[in-house]
């Protein structure tokens, strides 16, 4: 998939349009497997701090609906990562790994991952890839039915050192706006009494 299919498929005119968590959820959720290439090109010309609200919110939105603890923070640390990796606007290789990292992410995320599902019950259950494991679970709900999730199998995905400690910078700096954001909206923690 070159730009231009990918911005076909996600209906946009120009790279930056990119401005919804819907075109990210387009982008990770995708039945084709998306080459670093066309993700490079299309995230150069985007708004890095969009991009990485964008991040934050459909991970959080994932962590959410998962409630596993293992499984949940490793996807915080694949958040912070591709956030630390778009954030980082002076090493112009940093935009070459988020492309790379965004793709092993997709691959992963939606067609290597292996979720077991057993309906609370019963004995059988299927192996679904992680993409899909967070849709039966938003169903839960809706189908009134119930599911055991073994995320056992999805817990062997390795970032690279460096980028970790790129991300624990990018978590540090999310923490500082938080505390920012409490401040202006003239809440008070105990210590600033």
């Amino acid at each position: 998939m070159n730009l231009t299919q990918l911005l076909e498929m996600l209906e946009l005119d120009e790279p930056a349009d990119f401005e919804y968590v819907e075109s990210f959820a387009d982008i990770v959720e995708n039945d084709e497997e998306i080459g670093e290439e066309a993700l490079c090109e299309l995230f150069a010309e985007t708004d890095p701090e969009t991009v990485s609200e964008i991040i934050s919110h459909y991970f959080q939105d994932i962590i959410e609906v998962l409630e596993d603890e293992e499984i949940c923070s490793l996807l915080e640390e694949i958040m912070y990562s591709l956030k630390a990796l778009i954030e980082d606007e002076d090493d112009e290789q940093s935009l070459y790994r988020f492309g790379e990292e965004l793709a092993r992410f997709q691959t992963w995320y939606s067609f290597e991952s292996a979720v077991y599902c057993v309906p609370v019950g019963e004995e059988d259950g299927r192996t679904l890839n992680l993409r899909d494991a967070v849709t039966q679970k938003r169903l839960e709900k809706i189908e009134n039915e119930e599911y055991a999730f073994d995320f056992s199998e999805c817990l062997d995905y390795e970032i690279e050192d460096y980028i970790l400690d790129m991300a624990s910078v990018s978590r540090e700096r999310d923490a500082e706006m938080a505390d920012d954001e409490m401040s202006e909206d003239g809440y008070m923690y105990d210590d600033e009494r």
